[in-house]
């Protein structure tokens, strides 16, 4: 069968969400993302730190950039689940 002869894809198969839901499921992620941006700078504060080599102001701002970086890794390949968990909690909320 060639490519020309295939039938239309059904319009009904092929439909998008809402906007609604894409930009809801959007924000759980991103709320998602900063708790777990929270989370790893609670942990990294609960180590000890020494000024052994000097100041160590540029690697606390690198430190918090990469946190937040790995918090957009983290929520955007849903391993934890948290964004999915919220999305289902508040898209029951706005059907009723």
């Amino acid at each position: 069968m060639r490519i020309e002869n295939l039938p239309a894809a059904d319009p009904a198969v092929q439909t998008k969400p809402p906007v609604e839901d894409v930009r809801l499921r959007k924000t759980c992620r991103d709320f998602e993302s900063l708790l777990v941006q929270q989370m790893l700078s609670k942990m990294r504060a609960s180590i000890p730190k020494s000024d052994l080599f000097g100041s160590k102001d540029k690697e606390e701002i690198f430190q918090s950039m990469l946190d937040e970086e790995y918090a957009k890794e983290l929520s955007e390949s849903n391993s934890l689940g948290l964004g999915d968990m919220l999305y289902t909690q508040l898209a029951a909320l706005k059907k009723r």
